[in-house]
Protein backbone atom coordinates (compact mmCIF):
# COMPACT_ATOMS: atom_id res chain seq x y z
CA UNK A 1 0.00 0.00 0.00
CA UNK A 2 1.37 3.40 -1.01
CA UNK A 3 2.36 5.69 1.85
CA UNK A 4 0.59 8.99 2.24
CA UNK A 5 3.59 10.89 3.61
CA UNK A 6 7.35 10.54 3.23
CA UNK A 7 9.42 12.35 5.84
CA UNK A 8 12.58 13.28 3.93
CA UNK A 9 15.73 14.02 5.93
CA UNK A 10 19.16 15.05 4.66
CA UNK A 11 21.80 14.58 7.33
CA UNK A 12 25.51 15.13 7.80
CA UNK A 13 27.41 14.48 11.03
CA UNK A 14 24.36 14.89 13.26
CA UNK A 15 24.73 11.86 15.49
CA UNK A 16 24.17 14.08 18.52
CA UNK A 17 20.73 15.17 17.29
CA UNK A 18 19.17 12.76 14.82
CA UNK A 19 18.14 10.21 17.46
CA UNK A 20 15.90 12.76 19.13
CA UNK A 21 14.51 13.76 15.74
CA UNK A 22 13.61 10.16 14.89
CA UNK A 23 12.16 9.52 18.35
CA UNK A 24 9.86 12.52 17.98
CA UNK A 25 8.50 11.05 14.73
CA UNK A 26 8.17 7.52 16.03
CA UNK A 27 6.44 8.65 19.20
CA UNK A 28 3.20 8.74 17.21
CA UNK A 29 0.12 6.56 17.19
CA UNK A 30 0.29 3.30 15.25
CA UNK A 31 -2.31 4.40 12.71
CA UNK A 32 -0.30 7.50 11.79
CA UNK A 33 2.95 5.55 11.46
CA UNK A 34 1.26 3.04 9.17
CA UNK A 35 0.77 5.80 6.59
CA UNK A 36 4.31 7.17 6.82
CA UNK A 37 7.83 6.34 5.65
CA UNK A 38 11.10 8.01 6.62
CA UNK A 39 13.80 8.52 3.98
CA UNK A 40 17.23 9.56 5.25
CA UNK A 41 20.04 10.58 2.92
CA UNK A 42 23.35 10.64 4.77
CA UNK A 43 25.77 12.89 2.91
CA UNK A 44 28.86 10.84 3.83
CA UNK A 45 28.89 11.48 7.58
CA UNK A 46 32.20 10.82 9.31
CA UNK A 47 30.75 10.54 12.81
CA UNK A 48 28.69 7.64 14.20
CA UNK A 49 25.42 8.64 12.51
CA UNK A 50 25.14 5.20 10.84
CA UNK A 51 25.50 3.45 14.22
CA UNK A 52 22.81 5.66 15.74
CA UNK A 53 20.36 4.94 12.90
CA UNK A 54 21.03 1.20 12.55
CA UNK A 55 18.74 0.06 15.43
CA UNK A 56 15.91 2.10 13.90
CA UNK A 57 16.24 0.54 10.45
CA UNK A 58 16.36 -2.93 12.02
CA UNK A 59 13.18 -2.27 13.98
CA UNK A 60 11.16 -0.23 11.49
CA UNK A 61 10.82 -1.42 7.91
CA UNK A 62 9.48 1.97 6.80
CA UNK A 63 12.81 3.73 7.48
CA UNK A 64 15.02 3.89 4.38
CA UNK A 65 18.57 4.96 5.27
CA UNK A 66 20.94 5.66 2.38
CA UNK A 67 24.55 6.60 3.10
CA UNK A 68 26.41 8.36 0.29
CA UNK A 69 30.11 7.78 -0.35
CA UNK A 70 30.63 11.45 -1.23
CA UNK A 71 28.94 14.58 0.03
CA UNK A 72 26.86 16.26 -2.66
CA UNK A 73 25.52 19.16 -0.61
CA UNK A 74 22.31 19.66 1.31
CA UNK A 75 20.24 20.68 -1.73
CA UNK A 76 21.16 17.60 -3.72
CA UNK A 77 20.62 15.35 -0.69
CA UNK A 78 17.10 16.63 -0.07
CA UNK A 79 16.37 16.11 -3.74
CA UNK A 80 17.71 12.55 -3.49
CA UNK A 81 15.47 11.96 -0.48
CA UNK A 82 12.41 13.01 -2.45
CA UNK A 83 13.52 10.91 -5.44
CA UNK A 84 13.76 7.85 -3.20
CA UNK A 85 10.44 8.57 -1.50
CA UNK A 86 7.27 6.69 -2.37
CA UNK A 87 4.73 8.82 -0.52
CA UNK A 88 2.16 11.07 -2.14
CA UNK A 89 3.49 13.97 -0.07
CA UNK A 90 7.00 14.74 1.17
CA UNK A 91 7.81 16.59 4.40
CA UNK A 92 11.34 18.02 4.22
CA UNK A 93 12.50 17.74 7.81
CA UNK A 94 15.87 18.92 9.19
CA UNK A 95 18.04 16.36 10.97
CA UNK A 96 18.15 18.16 14.33
CA UNK A 97 14.65 19.52 14.94
CA UNK A 98 11.80 17.60 16.54
CA UNK A 99 8.09 17.21 15.97
CA UNK A 100 5.65 18.58 18.51
CA UNK A 101 3.30 16.11 20.18
CA UNK A 102 0.63 14.70 17.81
CA UNK A 103 2.07 16.64 14.86
CA UNK A 104 2.14 13.62 12.59
CA UNK A 105 -1.51 12.84 13.16
CA UNK A 106 -2.43 16.48 12.65
CA UNK A 107 -0.64 16.92 9.31
CA UNK A 108 -1.95 13.60 7.99
CA UNK A 109 -5.47 14.88 8.58
CA UNK A 110 -4.64 18.12 6.78
CA UNK A 111 -3.13 16.25 3.82
CA UNK A 112 -6.50 14.69 3.09
CA UNK A 113 -7.61 18.13 1.87
CA UNK A 114 -5.41 17.58 -1.21
CA UNK A 115 -3.42 20.80 -1.45
CA UNK A 116 -0.26 20.99 -3.57
CA UNK A 117 1.75 22.62 -0.80
CA UNK A 118 1.41 22.92 2.96
CA UNK A 119 3.47 25.44 4.91
CA UNK A 120 4.03 24.32 8.49
CA UNK A 121 4.22 26.70 11.43
CA UNK A 122 6.90 26.14 14.08
CA UNK A 123 8.00 26.92 17.60
CA UNK A 124 11.52 28.27 17.92
CA UNK A 125 13.87 27.23 20.74
CA UNK A 126 17.45 27.63 21.83
CA UNK A 127 19.79 25.02 20.37
CA UNK A 128 19.41 22.82 23.47
CA UNK A 129 15.60 23.18 23.37
CA UNK A 130 15.49 24.63 26.89
CA UNK A 131 14.39 28.20 26.10
CA UNK A 132 11.46 29.09 23.85
CA UNK A 133 12.35 32.08 21.69
CA UNK A 134 9.05 32.23 19.84
CA UNK A 135 5.87 30.19 20.20
CA UNK A 136 5.00 30.75 16.54
CA UNK A 137 7.25 31.49 13.61
CA UNK A 138 4.15 32.71 11.79
CA UNK A 139 1.97 34.85 14.01
CA UNK A 140 -1.36 33.49 12.80
CA UNK A 141 -4.25 31.86 14.66
CA UNK A 142 -6.10 30.30 11.74
CA UNK A 143 -5.01 28.43 8.63
CA UNK A 144 -4.49 30.68 5.61
CA UNK A 145 -5.13 29.69 2.00
CA UNK A 146 -3.44 30.95 -1.15
CA UNK A 147 -4.03 30.35 -4.85
CA UNK A 148 -2.29 31.36 -8.07
CA UNK A 149 -4.28 34.61 -7.94
CA UNK A 150 -2.68 35.54 -4.59
CA UNK A 151 0.78 34.15 -5.35
CA UNK A 152 2.58 37.47 -5.00
CA UNK A 153 0.98 38.01 -1.60
CA UNK A 154 1.94 34.46 -0.60
CA UNK A 155 5.57 35.20 -1.52
CA UNK A 156 5.55 38.44 0.43
CA UNK A 157 3.93 37.00 3.56
CA UNK A 158 5.40 33.50 3.71
CA UNK A 159 8.73 33.38 1.84
CA UNK A 160 10.82 34.21 4.92
CA UNK A 161 9.14 31.41 6.86
CA UNK A 162 9.81 29.07 3.93
CA UNK A 163 13.54 29.70 4.26
CA UNK A 164 13.22 27.08 7.00
CA UNK A 165 13.00 23.84 5.02
CA UNK A 166 11.05 22.02 7.73
CA UNK A 167 8.05 24.18 6.90
CA UNK A 168 7.58 22.42 3.56
CA UNK A 169 5.15 19.57 2.92
CA UNK A 170 4.78 19.24 -0.84
CA UNK A 171 3.20 16.82 -3.29
CA UNK A 172 5.96 14.61 -4.59
CA UNK A 173 4.69 14.75 -8.17
CA UNK A 174 4.89 18.56 -8.04
CA UNK A 175 8.47 18.46 -6.78
CA UNK A 176 9.54 15.96 -9.42
CA UNK A 177 8.37 17.99 -12.43
CA UNK A 178 10.17 21.17 -11.34
CA UNK A 179 13.81 22.08 -12.04
CA UNK A 180 15.87 21.23 -8.95
CA UNK A 181 19.47 21.02 -10.15
CA UNK A 182 19.42 24.73 -10.98
CA UNK A 183 19.23 25.41 -7.25
CA UNK A 184 21.92 23.03 -6.02
CA UNK A 185 24.35 25.06 -3.95
CA UNK A 186 21.81 27.74 -3.07
CA UNK A 187 21.07 26.04 0.30
CA UNK A 188 17.38 26.67 -0.44
CA UNK A 189 16.49 24.21 -3.20
CA UNK A 190 12.93 24.00 -1.88
CA UNK A 191 12.42 27.74 -2.41
CA UNK A 192 13.56 27.32 -6.01
CA UNK A 193 11.17 24.43 -6.53
CA UNK A 194 8.23 26.39 -5.15
CA UNK A 195 8.71 29.77 -6.83
CA UNK A 196 10.60 29.04 -10.05
CA UNK A 197 7.66 28.88 -12.44
CA UNK A 198 3.87 28.94 -12.48
CA UNK A 199 2.11 29.43 -9.17
CA UNK A 200 0.42 26.62 -7.29
CA UNK A 201 -3.35 26.47 -7.37
CA UNK A 202 -3.88 25.36 -3.78
CA UNK A 203 -1.65 26.20 -0.81
CA UNK A 204 -2.47 25.90 2.87
CA UNK A 205 -0.49 27.63 5.61
CA UNK A 206 -1.03 25.64 8.81
CA UNK A 207 -1.41 27.89 11.84
CA UNK A 208 -0.70 25.28 14.51
CA UNK A 209 3.05 24.88 15.23
CA UNK A 210 4.09 21.31 14.46
CA UNK A 211 7.90 21.51 14.83
CA UNK A 212 10.35 22.65 17.48
CA UNK A 213 13.31 24.34 15.80
CA UNK A 214 16.81 24.37 17.29
CA UNK A 215 17.60 27.97 16.42
CA UNK A 216 21.19 28.76 15.51
CA UNK A 217 22.13 25.10 15.09
CA UNK A 218 22.54 25.06 11.32
CA UNK A 219 25.68 23.50 9.87
CA UNK A 220 26.18 26.57 7.71
CA UNK A 221 25.93 29.05 10.60
CA UNK A 222 29.67 29.87 10.27
CA UNK A 223 28.87 31.10 6.74
CA UNK A 224 25.76 33.02 7.74
CA UNK A 225 27.04 36.32 6.29
CA UNK A 226 27.51 34.83 2.85
CA UNK A 227 24.18 32.99 3.08
CA UNK A 228 21.89 35.80 4.26
CA UNK A 229 23.60 38.72 2.54
CA UNK A 230 24.30 37.08 -0.82
CA UNK A 231 22.90 33.58 -1.44
CA UNK A 232 19.47 34.33 -0.03
CA UNK A 233 18.89 37.69 -1.80
CA UNK A 234 20.29 36.30 -5.06
CA UNK A 235 17.73 33.50 -4.92
CA UNK A 236 14.81 35.73 -3.90
CA UNK A 237 15.56 38.21 -6.68
CA UNK A 238 15.91 35.48 -9.33
CA UNK A 239 12.17 34.82 -9.57
CA UNK A 240 10.83 36.67 -12.59
CA UNK A 241 7.20 35.89 -11.82
CA UNK A 242 7.32 37.74 -8.48
CA UNK A 243 6.87 41.52 -8.25
CA UNK A 244 9.76 43.78 -7.34
CA UNK A 245 7.87 45.12 -4.34
CA UNK A 246 7.26 41.62 -2.96
CA UNK A 247 10.92 40.64 -3.39
CA UNK A 248 12.11 43.85 -1.80
CA UNK A 249 9.77 43.26 1.13
CA UNK A 250 11.38 39.87 1.77
CA UNK A 251 14.97 41.08 1.39
CA UNK A 252 16.70 44.00 -0.38
CA UNK A 253 18.74 43.05 -3.40
CA UNK A 254 21.91 44.23 -1.61
CA UNK A 255 21.25 43.97 2.12
CA UNK A 256 24.90 44.65 2.91
CA UNK A 257 24.23 48.31 2.12
CA UNK A 258 22.27 48.60 5.37
CA UNK A 259 24.75 49.99 7.90
CA UNK A 260 22.69 49.01 10.92
CA UNK A 261 22.35 45.47 9.64
CA UNK A 262 26.10 45.25 9.13
CA UNK A 263 26.80 46.65 12.58
CA UNK A 264 24.57 44.02 14.21
CA UNK A 265 26.23 41.28 12.15
CA UNK A 266 29.64 42.52 13.23
CA UNK A 267 28.48 42.50 16.86
CA UNK A 268 27.25 38.92 16.46
CA UNK A 269 30.51 37.80 14.91
CA UNK A 270 28.96 37.08 11.51
CA UNK A 271 30.82 39.88 9.71
CA UNK A 272 34.59 40.26 9.54
CA UNK A 273 37.20 41.75 7.26
CA UNK A 274 37.44 38.44 5.39
CA UNK A 275 33.68 38.51 4.81
CA UNK A 276 33.96 42.08 3.55
CA UNK A 277 36.89 41.32 1.29
CA UNK A 278 35.60 38.06 -0.18
CA UNK A 279 31.96 39.05 -0.65
CA UNK A 280 31.83 42.83 -1.05
CA UNK A 281 35.15 44.21 -2.25
CA UNK A 282 35.85 41.46 -4.77
CA UNK A 283 32.41 41.82 -6.33
CA UNK A 284 31.68 45.54 -5.95
CA UNK A 285 35.02 47.23 -5.32
CA UNK A 286 36.31 49.17 -2.36
CA UNK A 287 33.59 50.46 -0.02
CA UNK A 288 35.11 52.43 2.83
CA UNK A 289 32.14 52.35 5.23
CA UNK A 290 31.64 48.59 4.92
CA UNK A 291 35.39 48.14 5.37
CA UNK A 292 35.45 50.21 8.56
CA UNK A 293 32.51 48.28 10.05
CA UNK A 294 34.28 44.99 9.34
CA UNK A 295 37.18 45.96 11.60
CA UNK A 296 35.33 47.77 14.40
CA UNK A 297 35.88 46.32 17.92
CA UNK A 298 33.29 43.56 17.98
CA UNK A 299 33.25 43.18 21.78
CA UNK A 300 32.23 46.81 22.22
CA UNK A 301 29.56 46.56 19.53
CA UNK A 302 28.25 43.34 21.01
CA UNK A 303 27.86 44.80 24.50
CA UNK A 304 26.28 47.97 23.10
CA UNK A 305 23.64 46.07 21.11
CA UNK A 306 22.87 43.70 23.98
CA UNK A 307 22.20 46.67 26.25
CA UNK A 308 20.11 48.29 23.51
CA UNK A 309 17.92 45.22 22.98
CA UNK A 310 17.57 44.52 26.70
CA UNK A 311 16.21 47.99 27.40
CA UNK A 312 14.62 49.02 24.09
CA UNK A 313 13.50 45.75 22.50
CA UNK A 314 13.56 43.01 25.19
CA UNK A 315 11.08 40.82 23.32
CA UNK A 316 13.46 40.36 20.38
CA UNK A 317 14.84 37.12 21.77
CA UNK A 318 16.33 36.09 18.42
CA UNK A 319 18.71 39.06 18.40
CA UNK A 320 19.54 38.69 22.09
CA UNK A 321 20.16 34.96 21.67
CA UNK A 322 22.54 35.54 18.75
CA UNK A 323 24.36 38.35 20.53
CA UNK A 324 24.74 36.55 23.86
CA UNK A 325 25.95 33.34 22.21
CA UNK A 326 28.50 35.21 20.12
CA UNK A 327 32.20 34.74 20.83
CA UNK A 328 32.26 38.49 21.32
CA UNK A 329 29.79 38.59 24.19
CA UNK A 330 31.34 39.67 27.51
CA UNK A 331 30.78 38.71 31.12
CA UNK A 332 29.48 42.21 31.73
CA UNK A 333 26.79 41.95 29.07
CA UNK A 334 25.82 38.45 30.25
CA UNK A 335 25.46 39.71 33.82
CA UNK A 336 23.28 42.58 32.63
CA UNK A 337 21.16 40.14 30.63
CA UNK A 338 20.70 37.84 33.65
CA UNK A 339 19.73 40.87 35.73
CA UNK A 340 17.04 41.60 33.14
CA UNK A 341 15.86 37.99 33.25
CA UNK A 342 17.50 36.80 30.01
CA UNK A 343 19.76 33.78 30.34
CA UNK A 344 20.54 31.34 27.54
CA UNK A 345 23.44 29.51 29.18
Amino acid sequence: MKKLLSICIATLNRADFIKETLDSILDSDVNSLSRVEIVIIDGASTDNTAEIIKPYTEKYSFINYIKESLNSGVDCDYDKAVKNATGIYCWLLPDDDILCENSLKYILEKINENYELFVINSECYSADLTVCLNTKMLNINEDIYYTKDTWDLFFKNICTCLSYIGSVVIKREVWMVRNRTKYYGSLFVHIGVIFQAHAFSKVMVVAKPLIKIRYGNSLWSPKSFEVWYFKWPALVWSFENISTSAKNFVVPMRPWKSLRRLLVSRAMGDYSFNDYYNNIQKAYGLNLIQLIISILPAHILNTSFIIYYLFKSPKDLYALYDLLRSKYSTNISKKIARYKGVNFS
